[in-house]
């Protein structure tokens, strides 16, 4: 029996994409963007493409492995379980539940992630990180800059008339933008790309400026304001600065 359902895409990605899965006999056997979803428009990103092969692969982690004499081998989830339990458990009766570190992050963003954090709440309080080793740094700074982390609906964009992508190939991080932003070049707005390196997202801009590695940043910070956007500039122009 063959049939499609619809799911969403569990990677640490804004996108949220739709995903139609087709399935054989309880067995998912293709996945494609879903047409319907006015981010994913149909098509799904290289990595999440070919999940299905990772899925399935033979190569693929099944069972626990414990080492032992410097070696990995298999054993069963109640084994890897009364392991792990008797270890924690004796790290807080001899050191404190403070001696315990609790550090998780993304990958994938799907709701049982939390249960680590609800089960280390209840375990300890135990040690947790502040700040963060990924998206802390970016945060940060959004609200030192903005005030708020959070950003503009990306379908705001077909409402300006200057985009400046800085440091950002979308064409391999950000692939469902890159639809967005010929829309919104398609009304009049200017794009303008900075990166020390030249890649494909300068073929969608009127303007590309290229910094030198090692360029302090104070100057880096004065490169919008002069390279004004302005008509006549050949597409894919090439500045260095």
């Amino acid at each position: 029996m063959t049939e499609l359902r619809k799911t969403i895409c569990n990677r640490d990605c804004p996108d949220a994409c739709s995903i139609v899965a087709t399935v054989e006999d309880g067995k998912v056997t293709r996945i494609r963007g879903d047409k319907d979803h006015p981010v994913t428009r149909g098509f799904l990103c290289y990595r999440t493409s070919l999940f299905l092969s990772t899925q399935y692969s033979r190569n693929r982690l099944t069972a626990p492995l414990l080492r032992t004499n410097g070696r990995f081998k298999p054993v069963s989830w109640e084994e890897a379980l009364d392991l792990a339990a008797e270890r924690l458990t004796s790290i807080r009766r001899e050191s404190g539940p403070a001696a315990i570190f609790h550090y998780r992050s993304g990958g994938s963003l799907g709701l049982l992630k939390h249960l680590s954090d609800y089960f280390f709440e209840q375990f300890g309080p135990v040690t947790v990180k502040r700040g963060d080793i990924c998206s802390g740094a970016g945060d940060s700074a959004q609200e030192t800059d903005f005030g708020e982390e959070d950003s503009n609906d990306v379908f705001d964009l077909l409402n300006s008339r200057n985009i400046l992508l800085w440091g950002k190939n979308v064409f391999t991080s950000s692939p469902h933008l890159v639809p967005v932003l010929r829309d919104a070049k398609a009304r009049g707005a200017q794009l303008v790309l900075i990166d020390p390196v030249c890649h494909k997202t300068s073929i969608l801009c009127e303007e590309f400026i290229q910094l030198r590695p090692g360029l302090r940043s104070s100057r880096c910070l004065r490169v919008p304001g002069a390279a004004p956007l302005r008509s006549g500039v050949v597409p894919g122009g090439r500045r260095r600065a």
